[in-house]
C-alpha cells in the first residue's frame, strides 16, 4: 500500500471515529472493529486536527487489539471547547452618513453618523456599533464632498460628506399692499411686503422687514415710483399712488371782545383750524375778512373765508359813550384841562368804554390794557397819558359803579405793581343817583381796584376744596371751605352728615369714616343768606 493510500485510510478513520464508530486497517482495507459500534464519544469537529495525536492514533490502529481499550477511551473522550479569556479588539471599522447636506463651516454631528466596528476576542469574530468614537476633523469645509474620518482603538474609517454654500439673500421681491397716500405723507412700511430670495433652492422665500423705502414720503398725485433697498442688492420697484391733500374741515373760532361801533375786527383775535382728509390739523392765518367792520350795536356777522370754505362768526359792537361836560362836579373841569376820561366797566362783560375830549380814537383805545374782576372787587388797568394835559393838572376819570356795589360803602385803591395797596382813590359821585364816581387818576401805568368794603355783607358764595372725596373706613378728613366775599358779616358755618353711621362730621369741619357706605355732608352759612355746599363722601373697607 502506498503512502498516499494509507494517510487516506488514516482521515476516514477519523471521520468514522468521529461519528461514533472504530476502524482498523486490514489487509489494506479499513475495517470496523468490533464493539465500538455503539460508542458515544466523539472528537469536537470544531478542535483543530493539530489538537489530536494524529501518531498516536495511527499507532493504535496499527496495533493488536489489545489496544482496543484504549482507542475506546480515546474515541469516547471529547476535546473541551476553550472559553475565551481575552478583550475584544476591533480589527475593522465602517462608518456611514445618514445626515442632509452641511453648511459650509457647519460640523458634522455624531448623530448623523453610524459607526460598526469588527471585534475578535482570540476565538471569534463579532460585529457591533460603536459610539466612544473620535471624529478628527467634523468641520466641512468646501462645497461638495468632504472626507470626514472617525478613529476607534487605532483604527479609522471615513464617509463623504456633502457641502453646500452658506445661505445668502442673492435677490428680492416687493408689492405694496395699501391704499393711496396723501401727497407729503409717509408710507407705512407695514403695507409693504418684501421677501428674500436665497441661495439654497430647496430654501423657501422669507419676509423681512430691515428693508428701506427711497423716497420714503410720497411726492406727487397720481403714481410714484417708490424703489426698496436691502443690503447691497439691485433695488426693485414699487409704485404707490398719491392723492392730493384736502379740506374736510375748517372751524373758526373769535377770541376777541366786543369792538367799538366803527372800529373793524382783530384779525389776531381769530383762530381759523384746519382738518385734512390725512386726519391733520393746522392754524392758519392767511384767510380774508368779509364785513369786518362793526357797523352795529349788537351782533355783526363776520365772514371769514379759507380757500373757499367760509364760516361766519357774531361780534358785539358797542358804542362809544360821550361825556357830559355840564354833568362834572365843580373843580373837576377847568378850561385849561382838555381831557377827560368816561370808564363804563363791568362785572358782566370785560369791555371798556372811554371817552376823552379833543384826542384821538387810536390813542383812546390804548388807555385801559385790561379789565378783571373776582368775587368782591374788579379792577382796570391804565396805561394812558394826556399828551394834551397841563402837568400841573391832574387828569380826571369817572368810572361807573356796578350795580351789586352798595354805593355808600364803595371805594377805589391804587397799586403801581399789582401787588401792593398804594393809597385809597379820593373821589366823589357824579350826582345823587350815585352812578358815577370821579376821582383823578394817578400816574400812569397804574392799577386801580374797586371794592364794595360793607360790613355785614351776606355771604355770596361757599367754595370748597373738594367736591367728591373717597375715604377708607377709620380716616380722618378736614373740609377746606372758602367764604366769600373776605367782607361778609357773619362767616360762621354749620356741618351735618346725611348719614352718620357712615361718616361724621364736626362743627369744625372735620370728618370721621367709619364703615362702608355714601352719604353727603352739607356746609351751610349761618348768617341767613341760605348759601350752602354739598360734599359727596365714599367710604371702602381698608
Amino acid at each position: 500500500m502506498t503512502e498516499f493510500k494509507k494517510i487516506a485510510l488514516t482521515l476516514v478513520a477519523l471521520a468514522v471515529i468521529t461519528a461514533g464508530a472504530v476502524f482498523i486497517l486490514k489487509d489494506g482495507k479499513a475495517e470496523k472493529l468490533p464493539g465500538y459500534g455503539q460508542t458515544t464519544g466523539k472528537i469536537a469537529a470544531d478542535v483543530p486536527l493539530a489538537e489530536s495525536d494524529n501518531a498516536r492514533v495511527l499507532e493504535i490502529l496499527r496495533g493488536t487489539e489489545s489496544h482496543s481499550s484504549e482507542i475506546r477511551s480515546m474515541a469516547a473522550t471529547r476535546t473541551p471547547t476553550p472559553t475565551p479569556t481575552e478583550e475584544p479588539v476591533c480589527t475593522r471599522l465602517s462608518v456611514s452618513y445618514r445626515g442632509s447636506e452641511l453648511v459650509v463651516g457647519d460640523e458634522v454631528s455624531k448623530q448623523d453618523l453610524n459607526v460598526r466596528g469588527v471585534f475578535y476576542n482570540g476565538t471569534v469574530y463579532s460585529s457591533q456599533n460603536v459610539t466612544d468614537y473620535d471624529i478628527l476633523d467634523p468641520t466641512i469645509y468646501e462645497v461638495g464632498d468632504n472626507e470626514i474620518v472617525v478613529e476607534y482603538q487605532g483604527i479609522t474609517a471615513s464617509v463623504k460628506v456633502k457641502g453646500k454654500e452658506p445661505l445668502e439673500v442673492v435677490s428680492i421681491t416687493a408689492r405694496y399692499k395699501g391704499s393711496s397716500i396723501i401727497v407729503s405723507n409717509a408710507i407705512n412700511k407695514n403695507d409693504v411686503e418684501v421677501k428674500a430670495h436665497y441661495n439654497w433652492t430647496d430654501k423657501a422665500p422669507e419676509v423681512i422687514t430691515n428693508f428701506r423705502l427711497e423716497p420714503a414720503i410720497v411726492e406727487n398725485v397720481g403714481k410714484n415710483v417708490i424703489y426698496v433697498y436691502y443690503g447691497d442688492l439691485d433695488p426693485v420697484k414699487i409704485e404707490v399712488t398719491g392723492k392730493e391733500k384736502t379740506i374736510t374741515k375748517v372751524e373758526v373760532t373769535y377770541l376777541g371782545g366786543p369792538v367799538y361801533v366803527g372800529n373793524c375786527v382783530d384779525e389776531s383775535d381769530i383762530e381759523v383750524l384746519v382738518t385734512y382728509n390725512d386726519g391733520s390739523q393746522d392754524t392758519v392765518d392767511n384767510f380774508q375778512l368779509t364785513g369786518d367792520m362793526i357797523n352795529s350795536v349788537g351782533s355783526n356777522r363776520i365772514l371769514v373765508t379759507y380757500k373757499g370754505n367760509t364760516k361766519v362768526i357774531d361780534v358785539i359792537g358797542i358804542e362809544r359813550p360821550s361825556a357830559i361836560w355840564n354833568d362834572i362836579p365843580g373843580g373837576w373841569g377847568s378850561s385849561d384841562v382838555s381831557t377827560f376820561v368816561t370808564l363804563l366797566v363791568s362785572r358782566k362783560k370785560q369791555a371798556q368804554s372811554i371817552i376823552v375830549s379833543y384826542v384821538p380814537w387810536e390813542e383812546i383805545d390804548a388807555c385801559v390794557n385790561r379789565v378783571f374782576y373776582t368775587s368782591n372787587y374788579l379792577g382796570f388797568e391804565i396805561t394812558y397819558e394826556d399828551p394834551d394835559a397841563v402837568m400841573e393838572f391832574p387828569v380826571p376819570c369817572r368810572v361807573r359803579v356796578p350795580e351789586e356795589f352798595d354805593p355808600d360803602n364803595f371805594a377805589i385803591y391804587y397799586s403801581p405793581n399789582k401787588e401792593t395797596i398804594m393809597a385809597r382813590i379820593n373821589g366823589e359821585f357824579l350826582n345823587d343817583r350815585k352812578e358815577f364816581y370821579v376821582f383823578n387818576l394817578e400816574e400812569a401805568p397804574g392799577t386801580y381796584i374797586m371794592m364794595d368794603i360793607a360790613d355785614g355783607k351776606l355771604v355770596s358764595s361757599i367754595n370748597i376744596k373738594e367736591k367728591d372725596v373717597k375715604l377708607r373706613t377709620n380716616r380722618n378728613y378736614s373740609i377746606e371751605a372758602v367764604v366769600l366775599p373776605d367782607t361778609a358779616g357773619n362767616k360762621e358755618l354749620s356741618y351735618y352728615s346725611t348719614d352718620p353711621n357712615v361718616a361724621t362730621v364736626s362743627d369744625k369741619g372735620k370728618v370721621k369714616t367709619l364703615e362702608p357706605g355714601e352719604c353727603d355732608i352739607y356746609v351751610e352759612a349761618m348768617d341767613g343768606s341760605g348759601v350752602y355746599e354739598v360734599i359727596h363722601i365714599t367710604v371702602t373697607k381698608k
